[in-house]
């Protein structure tokens, strides 16, 4: 009797443990090895027949693409990483099944802090020879602001600069080359449940 009992109670957690499907259809999850449980399937975007899967197509729908008459996709979480649906307070909204993000970006001007380059005017050391401004001059002659005597330059003058005395630019630097931002990862593989127990809405 104490054998029989004993049987018995294995046959159970044998049975139980080959046959039971405890997971929930559409129920994601990420399993360590490079191979696909009985009844998943991996989340790769794939197009699949609604005709075979229609607890599953009565979940997903196409939220992730497909037809909706004869197939319809599973989401597609390569290389990607899962967040949830909604709006959090200062984010942007994001849509059930909406695929955004990159792995690299590009920074342009816009969006560089606010900041000043300098200038470097090359200018000689000789005493200048003319007191009439003309292009790529730097220089002008001496001359007296306070005296008595007629000055032969203008200390100032309302109208428009006509004359550019140096013409000089900031150089460009840099290659405006795109950059990673991608987060330190683990790859495992991410699976869809196509059998199991169909979730109940409350």
């Amino acid at each position: 009797m104490k054998k029989k009992y004993i049987l018995l109670v294995l046959f159970i957690i044998s049975a139980n443990s080959i046959f039971a499907q405890d997971q929930l259809v559409g129920e994601i999850r990420l399993f360590p090895f490079n191979f696909v449980p009985k009844g998943w399937a991996k989340c790769e975007g794939q197009l699949i027949p609604i005709s075979q899967n229609t607890a599953l197509f009565s979940l997903l729908g196409t939220n992730y693409g497909g037809n909706g008459t004869t197939n319809f996709a599973l989401p597609d979480l390569r290389d990607r990483m899962a967040v949830g649906a909604g709006q959090s307070p200062g984010l942007s909204a994001i849509v059930l099944g909406q695929s955004d993000g990159n792995s690299t970006i590009t920074l342009t001007p816009a969006n560089l802090p606010a900041h000043t380059h300098s200038v470097d005017v090359k200018v000689s050391s000789s005493l200048g020879t003319t007191s009439v401004p003309s292009a790529n001059t730097s220089l002008a002659a001496p001359v007296q602001v306070f005296n008595s005597a007629s000055r032969p330059v203008a200390e100032y003058n309302a109208t428009a600069p006509d004359i550019t005395l140096s013409n000089n630019t900031t150089s460009t630097t840099g290659g405006s080359l795109p950059f990673s931002k991608e987060q330190p990862l683990l790859p495992s593989v991410y699976c869809i449940a196509l059998q199991g127990i169909f979730p109940l809405r409350n």
